[in-house]
């Protein structure tokens, strides 16, 4: 389906150049221009090469890396969290608001110079501008759209990443209509702040960015919330520095204030913070248009934001003015549109402060047992799957990641081999912490093998201390569990699904969960595994069962989940 969606995409990209090439204005540059140009200067530091400029179609690249776009490490879907690797990152995602930026550079150096980027209409983004492998590449093409009389010049901008993590391939990204003017049009009358938005903020802006945001300092620019509401707020603002944004100045400003604009964004989610709303995401991929009336306000301007917000279906839709020092319109985003994810709040502090995401089960009985809870499935497939990425980029080293990419996506096999490290590595962070007090991240430790066998680790602050016992993983993805016994005993797990809510049903998955259990850690002792296992109930103890195995006795301890029974139990061996 995207093949085709790109085939058609290009035919009317052509189309529209074609077009444009019998119809330009007499007096257009485009039109002036001769067929062959030489080499333009690129007009932004969002572009590293103009690849192609001729009079009807320009093509341009740029490679994005963290170490030299330093604002990429103020966008991650996650928290640096390791403790033994300071050059751990979490997913680095290129902010919507500079692709906007992107389009309008390639746009501007189109045109050349004498054109001033007034507004950008039909921005679309089609997929995350994610830096899985610690880079991205884009290609970047811009062609003159048909005069439509307006007196302004639009161009056609559509950014391709290359190279995606799922291929070599190119996909489409970003698409956006620029326009562009010889000035900036006088802007329109101030609209009033939204009616309802009367009611102070329970949030301040520094407890917002420090919990419910993932923007670093170089993109946080609101500063005050003047009165929020069911319908919209009213916010102050402050300029961000753009000195921060990259390692060297660039020799070209901007043509948009890009990390102002992201703020349109923070406002969505903040205001959602302040309805109530929790352990969510909210991500802007459309904009029906964003008009500019003046050049970008300095560093530290003061700017006042006035935002009408609503829902439609799953997304948010948010209008914003932004109103300079003098009251003056500065710009106007007309339906911002974004997409709404429900986190839950198990996988959102997984995921943004580093904690467990999988739950304890038991640990008694020398025996120690996790479970990683089902994620919403929605959640995990929707974007390209950028949830997962993420989740892989916070818990897993580099090695692993390698790994873990080379894995195929199809037939689920990538997020079976990612939940049942997330299962071993949390048991054992929480092994060390429980028997050494250590306070592991859980990257710092690696798992080695597959899960059909016990897993290794490799730890160098658990190895200090001593033998790291192997890690036994059952299950497929999100619901697998993971345990760990001392030397000298063998390991018994089981998974028992039962989902019709009967309690005589649960008992009797419960029984057989135990029994099955008791028999995989026997058949690890004696591969005779014997019959005469018999289960009985612990009386006074929930989720308690004690099997006598050829008069052995032994504990074992049920967890009950909302999809069936786990059973565990640790059997005392000779070795």
């Amino acid at each position: 389906m995207m093949n085709e969606f790109l085939e058609t995409q290009e035919r009317m990209f052509s189309a529209v150049a074609a077009a444009r090439r019998g119809g330009a204005s007499a007096t257009s540059p485009a039109a002036q221009a001769p067929e062959t140009m030489g080499p333009r200067t690129a007009c932004g530091p969002l572009i590293d090469q103009v690849t192609h400029h001729g009079p009807h179609h320009l093509t341009a690249v740029r490679r994005f890396e963290p170490a030299r776009d330093r604002v990429l490490l103020d966008h991650t879907l996650g928290r640096a969290v390791s403790r033994a690797d300071p050059r751990h990152a979490p997913l680095t995602i290129v902010p919507f608001s500079f692709s906007m930026e992107a389009a309008a550079e390639v746009a501007g150096t189109l045109m050349g110079d004498g054109w001033r980027v007034v507004a950008l209409s039909a921005v679309r983004g089609y997929r995350w501008l994610a830096l899985d492998h610690g880079a991205l590449d884009l290609n970047m093409e811009a062609a003159p759209l048909p005069d439509d009389g307006s007196g302004k010049q639009r161009v056609q901008v559509r950014l391709f990443e290359t190279h995606t993590f799922e291929s070599a391939g190119k996909a489409l990204a970003f698409e956006a209509v620029v326009h562009l003017a010889g000035g900036f049009p006088a802007p329109p009358r101030v609209q009033p702040a939204p009616d309802d938005a009367g009611r102070p903020a329970r949030w301040s802006a520094e407890k917002f960015y420090d919990y419910c945001s993932f923007h670093g300092p170089s993109l946080r620019s609101i500063r005050l919330v003047r009165g929020t509401g069911p319908r919209g707020m009213e916010l102050e603002l402050r300029v961000p520095d753009d000195r921060a944004l990259f390692a060297d100045p660039p020799r070209r400003a901007m043509h948009l204030p890009a990390s102002l604009l992201d703020s349109a964004g923070q406002i969505i989610g903040y205001w959602l913070v302040e309805e109530g709303h929790e352990y969510f995401g909210a991500f802007p991929f459309s904009v029906t248009s964003y008009r500019q009336y003046a050049p970008a306000p300095p560093a530290d301007a003061a700017l006042v934001c006035r935002a009408w917000l609503r829902r439609a279906g799953t997304d948010l839709v948010a209008d914003l003015d932004y109103i300079d020092s003098r009251g003056r319109l500065f710009a106007r985003f007309d339906s911002v549109r974004s997409r709404y994810f429900d986190y839950g709040e198990r996988f959102f502090f997984a995921l943004f402060y580093g904690t467990d995401l999988s739950e304890v089960v038991t640990e008694r009985d020398a025996l120690v047992c996790v479970r990683v809870p089902a994620l919403p499935e929605p959640l995990m497939r929707d974007g390209g799957g950028i949830w997962e990425r993420a989740l892989a980029h916070q818990v897993l080293n580099a090695r692993e990641r390698r790994d873990w990419y080379g894995r195929s996506a199809e037939g689920g096999e990538r997020r079976r081999r990612l939940y049942a490290i997330v299962a071993a590595k949390e048991l054992l962070r929480h092994w060390g912490r429980r028997r050494y007090g250590l306070d592991l991240a859980t990257v710092d430790v690696e798992i080695v093998g597959e899960a059909q066998a016990p897993l290794a680790a490799r730890s160098p602050q658990l190895e200090a201390r001593g033998p790291i016992p192997p890690v036994k993983v059952i299950g497929a993805g999100a619901g697998c569990a993971a345990g760990l016994v001392p030397a000298g005993h063998a390991l018994g797990l089981h998974f028992e699904a039962e989902t019709s809510g009967s309690g005589g049903a649960r008992a009797k998955a419960a029984r057989r969960a135990a029994e099955a259990a008791v028999r995989a850690a026997r058949a690890r002792v004696d591969a005779a595994s014997p019959d005469d296992v018999v289960i009985q109930p612990v009386a006074g103890e929930a989720g308690g069962f004690r099997a006598s195995v050829s008069g052995v006795s032994v504990p074992v301890h049920v967890h009950y989940t909302e999809d069936g029974v786990l059973a565990a139990c640790a059997v005392a061996c000779d070795d």
